[in-house]
């Protein structure tokens, strides 16, 4: 609600809820929900950013010449799955923001895209040479991705912890594997001592039950990536909707509800060989307890 002289603001983004800020004539004041308590904006204060934005409180204060200055027209809509995005963000165009800001040819931040974001820390060294030349004031400063931020950084913790749980799963996988090939070596223990018996030599025998755990490495592996590759695919269409389990959560956070699973050929090839290799190392002990077997006492064993 405003008139030439007098106007009342009030935010309804969840972030800033219920904060006020009245202006009667020259006189500014800003109400804080929580704490209750009303501030009167004058002095130096009138300077600074409203909210942490580019807009000082005198710019408030001028509002009656913005209005007079510009006219602004929604052109479109751009509709974000994040409820924060869509209640505090708008876009301008650059030479507007600049000409409305008093900065022309200025910008107060610039986002710089690498071929690789994992190899940003490599290129920063460069940039900021570059910058300790052109820039001889010293207020600009450069900032990573990645550092700084206490949501990515809990990204990467957990980004560890799966990584572990991945590591725990392959090792439990070769434990099981193992222990079924060393009761196949139990179960066949009168066969390999009639082969010993035969002429098979021990390294023989050891690259027999090597190449025969290599092939349940691969038929295994094969439908593992083939099921696997399915249900990715699936879940990089429709997704996996999360909006249940996130109903008690802020809107504040920058969460989409919705996960995608990101579908990659690569991804499915490594898996597979990962897989054969990691089954043929592990059927190196009950080939090697195979190999090791004397002919007459495995001729004995019914």
């Amino acid at each position: 609600m405003s008139d030439k002289k007098n106007a009342l603001v009030e935010f309804t983004n969840p972030q800033d809820r219920g904060i006020k800020f009245l202006k009667r004539e020259d006189n500014l004041w800003m109400f804080f929900p929580d704490a209750e308590e009303i501030i009167k904006i004058s002095g130096h204060m009138l300077n600074q950013g409203m909210m942490g934005s580019d807009f000082s409180y005198q710019d408030i204060m001028e509002s009656d010449n913005l209005t007079d200055l510009y006219n602004f027209e929604i052109v479109g809509k751009a509709q974000s799955p994040l409820p924060m995005i869509n209640d505090s963000i708008f876009y301008l165009p650059l030479d507007q923001a600049q000409r409305i800001l008093e900065m022309p040819d200025e910008v107060t931040e610039l986002l710089i895209i690498t071929p690789d974001y994992n190899k940003t820390s490599l290129i920063l060294p460069a940039l900021n040479e570059l910058f300790a030349q052109e820039d001889k004031t010293g207020k600009y400063s450069l900032q990573v991705w990645n550092k700084g931020y206490e949501l990515i950084e809990l990204y990467e913790i957990g980004l560890k912890m799966y990584n572990f749980i991945y590591i725990f799963i392959i090792i439990l996988a070769s434990f099981v594997l193992i222990n079924t090939l060393i009761m196949i070596v139990n179960e066949r223990t009168r066969e390999i001592g009639m082969m010993t018996a035969l002429g098979l030599k021990s390294r023989e025998i050891l690259y027999l039950f090597t190449i025969e755990g290599a092939i349940i490495g691969i038929l295994g592996s094969s439908v593992g990536a083939v099921l696997g590759g399915i249900l990715t695919k699936i879940f990089s269409i429709v997704g996996i909707d999360y909006s249940a389990a996130m109903e008690g959560m802020s809107a504040d956070l920058m969460l989409e509800p919705i996960y995608y699973t990101v579908f990659s050929l690569e991804n499915l090839v490594f898996c597979f060989i990962l897989g054969v290799i990691v089954v043929t190392i592990a059927c190196i002990i009950p080939a090697r307890m195979a190999a090791s077997l004397e002919p007459s006492e495995a001729l004995r064993q019914i």
